[in-house]
């Protein structure tokens, strides 16, 4: 499973579990110890672990290979609504390099001092609630 521009399309074998999957090598979790597949079956982009997944994989054999073309369709449709879990640290990133910080100068306040008024608790008062 070497990085390629293309897609891979391959078959997961994982008991109850298999699946058909495709894998977009433009997809990357940010994290050189996993990976992110389409799993058919989940019809969904998954994140997993590589030192687990990767002997569970395997290319399409010569019957499923008309899985190709409906794995490429659902997963187009599931890329759409696809958002990384690692999102934050690009957006931070791409914020810092494109934006600029600006030191905003805060106005001194002064305080308006409380006078020492009584105030009495026990005082009713007058809600306007009229029962």
């Amino acid at each position: 499973m070497s990085k390629k521009s293309k897609m891979w399309y391959g078959y997961l074998d994982a008991g109850a579990k298999s699946s058909p999957v495709l894998m977009d090598p433009k997809l990357e979790t940010g994290n050189p110890n996993t990976l992110y597949l389409y799993n058919l079956n989940r019809d969904k982009i998954l994140e997993y672990q590589k030192t687990i997944i990767e002997a569970k994989l395997r290319e399409l054999n010569g019957k499923e290979s008309d899985l190709a073309d409906e794995l490429k369709k659902a997963y187009n449709k599931a890329r759409k609504d696809f958002v990384p879990r690692r999102t934050a640290t690009k957006t931070i990133t791409e914020t810092t390099e494109t934006g600029v910080a600006k030191k905003v100068s805060v106005p001194n306040l002064e305080l308006e001092s409380i006078d020492d008024t009584e105030v009495d608790l026990n005082e009713e008062i007058d809600l306007g609630d009229d029962d």
